[in-house]
């Protein structure tokens, strides 16, 4: 049997094993042997009909490496410092694997120095969160859990400013038969406000993941998000 078939299906058992560990693939939604995916975020975007367009300029685009167990290896973050400026690297983030977790998060500015070193605490197989320094009087604090498929369906996210407690929203996505996210139940834990996220996805490549996708606020129907994805996997089909 030649390497690449050996390698195809050594990959397909991989990305395919029924009973396979959580991965970030999976958390993420994504589907295949995703070797990265290049998200691009939009400034503004003009709706026709139930689709969104791009209708501006690009805001920032990240940049996810994933390694062949499916688990992120590298970020990169780009923004445009000017309107019509160009994009810029903004930081880098690795992650640190042990036991098939990722058990660190590093993250480097654009000239490559350390910025924070924060751990992944796990509670158990379904539940984790992170702690993060933003700066010297300033953190953030993040709380993920896992449904029964390994996907992030519910979680909470505070920011501290010297200690006080700036923001703190909580969300429980609600999934499509296809597994994507179809909306997101919100709430603002500081003022008690609900409020409903509705994702708009638009076209999707041969492996089922979507490209673009839209974030409306159902409270008065503004975009909160545009991003286009691009992907690149280890093997094609």
């Amino acid at each position: 049997m030649k390497p690449l078939i050996l390698l195809t299906l050594a990959f397909t058992c991989l990305f395919n094993a029924p009973n396979a560990n959580h991965n970030d693939l999976q958390e993420m939604g994504y589907h295949g042997p995703v070797a990265t995916v290049t998200s691009v975020y939009y400034l503004e975007g003009e709706r026709f009909n139930d689709t969104w367009w791009p209708n501006g300029p690009i805001g920032q685009m990240r940049v996810t490496h994933f390694n062949t167990n499916g688990n992120i290896d590298t970020i990169w973050e780009y923004t445009r410092f000017a309107k019509d400026g160009p994009l810029e690297l903004l930081t880098t983030t690795t992650h640190d694997i042990a036991d098939g977790k990722k058990i660190r998060q590093n993250r480097y500015d654009f000239e490559g120095t350390l910025i924070t070193a924060s751990d992944f605490k796990w509670q158990d197989a379904q539940h984790y969160s992170l702690r993060r320094e933003e700066g010297e009087m300033s953190y953030s604090m993040s709380e993920t859990m896992l449904n029964d498929e390994g996907m992030d369906y519910r979680g909470r996210y505070q920011s501290y400013f010297r200690d006080s407690l700036a923001y703190d929203v909580s969300y429980e996505h609600t999934f499509g038969p296809d597994k994507t996210i179809r909306s997101s139940a919100m709430q603002d834990e500081l003022t008690n406000e609900k409020y409903r996220l509705e994702y708009l996805h638009g076209p999707r490549d041969s492996y089922e993941n979507v490209v673009r996708t839209a974030i409306v606020d159902t409270r008065d129907e503004t975009l909160r998000r545009l991003v286009s994805r691009s992907f690149t996997y280890y093997y094609k089909k």
